[in-house]
């Protein structure tokens, strides 16, 4: 369902295909090659990084059943069945953070939460908790923004989503891009946020419900007792709904809807039903809503090698963009995300920040989060294993899938601690039983120029 939909003026034309490489010349020159000549083509999918926010009702209505980040990565993996195998889309979605909001119901009288309630707080831009959502989607890099939630209760809607209409496929305002939905369970929940996306991606509902998409095409399709595609209502068309008759967008180019064309040619000003062109058309913008992340390369203290992964980037004063130099008065906020091997996933450690501030010293981000300084030696080759390991001490847990600490939050240089310091931040994590220590071979570099 859409919400706050706002028709903006057309200033681009996001169609026009000279080479008839099946790319416009608008998005070639999003990503780079030539508008002009067909063999200049990018065939790669467009990977959307989306920052999940979870409520306290959400991780107690699947505790039954998992933690959330597995949860949420059987889910994403879902919803890119849908958008890959199954429509051909071209898109993928990658989770780049996984956070528990400290959202509190108004209601004190009721179990379950408003999905209105929640994209009023968190996903309508300059009000109410917006600053908080920003600033997990400008440290992540992500695109997007979905807020889960647990059981609908009496909720009018399993889900919500904000779009952009009528502007012929260019979004003038990117700030519509939050999707919240209820948990319900898995065989729907894939379907319900795959369907709110695509309303972020400026698609509409069928065309017996009111309401247009960002192209007049860019919609859903279904023929009554045969199938509905994702984006229309299955019961306006008698069909059961979260089906795998359900479980795509139109394309009337695709004859997989009980051997029936899956929409109707974006031609046909009326009728026309075709969200995989619309996807297809739409996608790099999104994709370019924020940039991704910088990934470190990963060592290891025994030099064995395992699928690790860990991205770390700076932000200033909650605006999307990484930088690595920073005024005086900047506000800044250095995050990482590290992605397990899978075999650490549940096992006993510790995830770490090792600062080295130069002449400062030595500085660790301690259990609760502050920075504190360890020792006056600068970290070098030598000693930065020792650190991670004298920095576990004391700190053990279960691993989880994926971790993210913190290595400077909301930090003003102004403040003295890191006046005109050139800091280099080292990401990572020990194991408890076998004394590893998976940390990042180089630093990432953060200049703060006060003078």
């Amino acid at each position: 369902l859409d919400n706050s939909l706002k028709t903006h003026n057309t200033i681009e034309d996001v169609l026009t295909d000279s080479d008839g490489d099946g790319v416009s010349d608008f998005n070639e020159g999003l990503v780079g090659t030539n508008p002009n000549d067909r063999s200049s083509l990018s065939t790669r999918d467009s990977v959307i990084d989306v920052a999940f926010l979870y409520t306290q009702s959400f991780t107690a209505d699947i505790s039954r059943l998992n933690q959330p980040q597995p949860y949420i990565d059987d889910l994403i993996s879902g919803v890119n069945n849908i958008y890959g195998d199954t429509s051909e889309t071209g898109i993928q979605f990658r989770a780049v953070h996984y956070q528990e909001l400290a959202y509190e119901n108004p209601d004190a009288n009721v179990s379950w939460n408003s999905v209105d309630h929640l994209m009023d707080q968190y996903g309508t831009p300059k009000k109410n908790q917006w600053a908080v959502s920003e600033k997990i989607r400008a440290m992540s890099g992500a695109d997007l923004v979905v807020i889960l939630d647990g059981q609908p209760g009496e909720d009018e809607y399993s889900g919500l989503a904000a779009g952009t209409v009528g502007s012929k496929g260019y979004f003038a305002n990117n700030r519509q891009r939050t999707a919240v939905m209820h948990t319900t369970n898995f065989n729907e929940e894939e379907s319900t946020l795959a369907h709110e996306l695509g309303h972020v991606f400026g698609l509409a509902h069928g065309a017996r419900q009111p309401g247009e998409g960002i192209f007049g095409w860019a919609r859903g399709y279904g023929v009554d007792n045969e199938f509905a595609t994702i984006m229309a209502y299955s019961g306006l068309y008698n069909m059961t709904p979260f089906t795998d008759l359900t479980k795509r967008f139109s394309n009337p180019r695709s004859m997989a809807c009980e051997g029936l064309p899956c929409g109707v040619d974006k031609t046909d000003s009326e009728n026309g039903a075709d969200a995989v062109s619309a996807l297809q058309a739409t996608r790099y913008q999104v994709e370019a809503f924020a940039p991704t992340r910088p990934t470190l390369e990963v060592a290891f203290s025994d030099a064995a090698q395992r699928n690790v992964t860990m991205e770390a980037g700076a932000v200033k004063n909650n605006l999307v963009g990484f930088d690595d130099s920073f005024s005086c008065e900047d506000t800044v906020t250095v995050a990482s995300t590290i992605r397990l091997a899978e075999e650490h996933v549940g096992l006993i450690g510790s995830a770490h920040v090792m600062v080295g501030a130069g002449a400062l010293g030595v500085f660790a981000v301690n259990a609760q989060g502050v920075l504190e300084k360890m020792a006056d030696t600068a970290v070098t080759a030598d000693n930065l294993e020792a650190l991670f390991a004298e920095a576990s001490q004391g700190r053990t847990a279960p691993l989880r899938t994926v971790e993210m600490p913190i290595a400077i939050d909301a930090l003003t240089a102004k403040a003295g601690l890191f006046e005109s310091a050139q800091l280099a931040i080292y990401f990572g994590y020990t194991l408890a039983d076998s004394d590893l220590i998976v940390m990042s071979k180089n630093p990432l570099s953060v200049e703060f120029n006060c003078l």
